[in-house]
């Protein structure tokens, strides 16, 4: 998968569980965990009409798929919350699992 096929998966899926008005904006290269990757962010509405932002990064190593995903309501909580949340996914790394 490229990055505008996960993109288009993650507003799939929040399409399916009813939220509303999902649109995906600014999908551009990133890391994650330094690895090459891609991120983007998104805008929906909750069932009960409330607006919410999100960004996701993400990269795909040896065909699996790692994404993050970060959403708080547009009004207040998003904007609090994304430097620490930027914060985290910088200093993310990956081990490998002991056999």
């Amino acid at each position: 998968m490229v990055s505008i096929e996960i993109a288009e998966l993650v507003k799939e899926t929040y399409t399916r569980k009813g939220y509303q008005e999902f649109n995906i904006a600014n999908l551009q290269p990133d890391r994650l965990a330094n690895n090459d990757g891609f991120r983007f962010d998104f805008t929906f509405m909750t069932k009960d009409g409330l607006d919410k932002e999100g960004l996701a990064v993400g990269t795909v190593i040896d065909n699996k798929l790692y994404l993050a995903i970060y959403t708080g309501a547009k009004e207040h909580y998003f904007a609090k919350y994304k430097d620490a949340v930027e914060q985290t996914l910088r200093e993310l790394t990956f081990t490998k699992a002991k056999s």
